[in-house]
């Protein structure tokens, strides 16, 4: 149940995944410097009132099935781009999350993984006579992000943590041991196959997101730096805590509320109890669904025994049906991290993007590709987590009989290829091929 390496991560996608349906980050398993890259469901580009529905569409329609029927295929091609509009919107990624520890020495005895059966990220390593533990969990029933940096030798953890972001942010310190990052999103990126000479652009009436850290130390001191950091020296061991939100409340409200308030009633829930309580609640919440099903292969204890990507790179030549069965819990693991009930559906990269132009704009794309997402749902016993989908389905049918009235002429209701946090139903820019397709619904 666990996936494991003996070395950080130095890619993005190398990194391991936390989530709580809402809140996702990816966690690098650095030694000197440690990143969690951060997302949070709700954060697109866009506005409300996005373009979409081409009302000169339904003139183009007879016209277009004419050149079809005839043959004449390129005419046809040229119809059909006449009917379609503009571009969906992109899946945001918030900022990340640095801690650069003090100790810089030769580091021994790495170990990182991923337990699936408590979705716990442990980081463990040696530099001379202290081993250092860091931990890190995304908490449905707390909605925050909780990281333990521990050592064995008292007073040893030192280290300096601070926010950066992509989007357009600020960042202060807010009382001694309170860190908040705010920013928007854009209100219109260009998908990444589309070239642009202004791909990312900000307006009035982006969604805004807040990111609000506590640092509670066990012995040592905490202080501000100079560029918008927190110091943290001599302690035994520190509990961060993360609480992240945004604005967005619904398409057609999405600056409905205060992300920074949002954000701190998360917070203020939450560091009343200890790391202890909310490590069990979080891990009880994930059990409860995580352990409906099991599944045994086999096992070859050699491979066991060996990291990750050992196994999958020795796959082919060696008997190892644990690693299926292991690659079977991710699947299970990735949607439960990705989509609960009352988030956003799981989109084409889960809930973790770290590009603002992410390929295919990390959207909905409605062929397939978030069907293919919750094929599991039901036959791994995971109904509650099919719920942001089945809402979307709901919802997408509100602004897809909009599109089958102004683009069709025709009662009822339609989607085409591309949808996204707007519930976008009308064919986006792009070739017909694919673009110009009424079947999503």
């Amino acid at each position: 149940m666990k996936l494991w390496y003996n070395k950080p991560a130095q890619e993005w996608t190398d990194a391991l995944p936390l989530g709580n349906g809402r809140v996702g980050a990816m966690v690098f398993g650095g030694t000197h410097t440690e990143r969690f890259a951060l997302n949070e469901d709700t954060l697109w580009s866009g506005a409300a009132n996005q373009p979409g529905n081409n009302p000169g569409a339904l003139a183009v329609l007879p016209e277009a099935r004419r050149a079809a029927l005839d043959g004449r295929y390129d005419d046809a091609n040229e119809l059909c781009k006449a009917m379609q509009g503009a571009f969906g919107e992109a899946y945001m990624p918030l900022g990340d999350l640095f801690l650069f520890a003090d100790d810089t020495g030769e580091v021994s005895d790495y170990h990182r993984e991923l337990d699936l059966d408590t979705a716990i990220t442990t980081t463990r390593y040696r530099i001379g006579n202290v081993t250092y533990t860091r931990e890190a969990f995304v908490s449905a029933p707390d909605q925050l992000m909780v990281v333990r940096i521990s050592a064995d030798m008292p007073g040893s953890v030192s280290l300096t943590v601070r926010f950066d972001s992509q989007l357009r942010h600020e960042i202060r310190l807010r009382e001694t041991r309170f860190l908040l990052m705010t920013g928007a999103a854009p209100t219109h990126t260009a998908p990444n196959y589309v070239r642009d000479d202004n791909p990312v652009e900000y307006a009035e009436g982006g969604i805004t997101f807040a990111a609000i850290l506590y640092a509670d130390t066990e012995g040592g001191t905490v202080a501000a730096t100079d560029d918008d950091g927190l110091r943290i020296a001599g302690a035994d061991a520190v509990t961060l805590y993360l609480s992240l939100a945004t604005s967005f409340v619904d398409a057609d409200n999405p600056n409905g509320r205060d992300p920074v308030a949002a954000a701190q009633a998360h917070l203020n829930a939450a560091v009343s109890g200890t790391y202890e309580q909310l490590r069990e609640r979080h891990i009880a919440n994930h059990q409860a669904l995580f352990r409906r099903v099991s599944l045994d292969l086999g096992a070859n204890v050699a491979e066991a025994d060996l990291p990750t990507n050992e196994r999958i790179r020795r796959f082919q030549e060696t008997q190892d049906p644990a690693l299926a069965a292991l690659l079977f819990h991710y699947g299970r693991y990735l949607l439960i991290a990705s989509s609960r009930a009352g988030t956003q559906p799981a989109n084409l990269q889960g809930i973790w993007n770290a590009e603002l132009r992410p390929p295919w704009s990390s959207n909905y794309t409605l062929n397939i590709n978030a069907q293919m997402n919750y094929w599991l749902a039901e036959t791994t016993n995971l109904s509650e987590c099919h719920e942001p989908l089945l809402r979307f389905i709901c919802e997408l049918a509100i602004t897809g009989a909009e599109t089958a009235r102004i683009n069709y002429g025709m009662s009822g209701w339609t989607a085409h290829h591309n949808s996204d946090l707007w519930r976008k139903s009308s064919p986006v820019g792009g070739e017909p091929m694919w673009a110009n397709w009424c079947f999503g619904g």
